[in-house]
């Protein structure tokens, strides 16, 4: 059966405790615990027994996403990869100590990729650092996940396919479903479900460990993720449907941030109020 979580990160470290049990109550497998500064670089050993007690207190495991502001894994200018790799080495092994399901991060590049050059060249310096990391974990035991971005590198499927043929070796995908979704619908109203079906027919040959899922709405040319579904332009049962053929799907993150009242204001969106969806993934997924 596939595992549910619920995405926590520096955000809420004020209520910390009171978001984990909440998160335990509401019925969810996992926390996908985000690494946003200063998690895990100040007081680390304060943050690791912290985290680790809270989590087994309520029977929950964890995953990790890995830090992606500052980072630029995908840079062409070696001196910023290779920086970038220095915090990733440190990271890494830091994220070991927590026993995650899985390591989830972004290969990001700023660079101009609609030259045909840039693209090549961003595309070889992403191979590289994932090949670096994929040689990290071995010693570590972790299972890590390369997710789609909403622009440049990595925003579109053939760039997996890219990376992989570079490579020539297989990893992990992390599918987010509003991130593949926003540079489509930004330069056309094409269905929604068309464009991911596209996506996954082109994973297909990829063990797509886990989903990320949530709602997005377009206001004329903005596109606004993480909201609750039945509030953008998607419908959950749909969403399932789609996502269902992915290959060897194991988890799936309910990363879903905000609703809006009936006044159109933002509001934020608690663990309970997600039941209903916990149970749709179980019975469909």
């Amino acid at each position: 059966m596939v595992k549910v979580g619920f995405t926590i990160w520096y955000g809420d470290h004020r209520y910390l405790g009171d978001r984990i049990k909440r998160v335990h109550e509401a019925g969810f497998d996992y926390i996908e615990l985000s690494l946003d500064y200063p998690w895990p670089y100040v007081d680390t050993e304060k943050f690791i027994n912290t985290i680790s007690k809270l989590v087994k207190s309520y029977g929950l495991q964890i995953a990790i996403h890995g830090p992606w502001r500052d980072i630029r894994l995908a840079s062409p200018i070696n001196e910023i990869r290779e920086a970038s790799l220095k915090v990733y080495r440190k990271i890494l092994k830091i994220s070991s100590r927590l026993d995650p399901l899985y390591f989830n991060f972004h290969i990001i590049s700023e660079e101009a990729i609609r030259f045909n050059s840039v693209k090549r060249a961003v595309l070889y310096a992403a191979a590289k650092s994932l090949e670096n990391v994929l040689s990290e974990v071995e010693s570590l035991g972790i299972d890590v996940t390369v997710e789609n971005n909403i622009d440049g590198i990595m925003s579109e499927p053939e760039h997996y396919i890219n990376l992989r043929n570079i490579m020539g070796k297989d990893f992990c995908v992390c599918f987010d479903v509003g991130h593949a979704l926003m540079p489509y619908l930004r330069r056309s109203d094409e269905s929604p479900y068309s464009i991911l079906d596209y996506w996954i027919a082109c994973l297909s040959d990829f063990r797509t460990l886990t989903v990320h899922l949530n709602d997005i709405e377009k206001v004329g040319n903005c596109i606004h993720e993480h909201l609750i579904f039945g509030q953008g332009i998607l419908d959950f049962n749909q969403v399932l449907n789609k996502v269902k053929y992915v290959r060897g799907l194991d988890y799936a993150l309910l990363e879903i941030f905000w609703s809006r009242t009936k006044n159109g204001e933002r509001k934020t969106i608690q663990p309970e109020e997600l039941r209903e969806l916990i149970d749709l993934i179980r019975k469909r997924l």
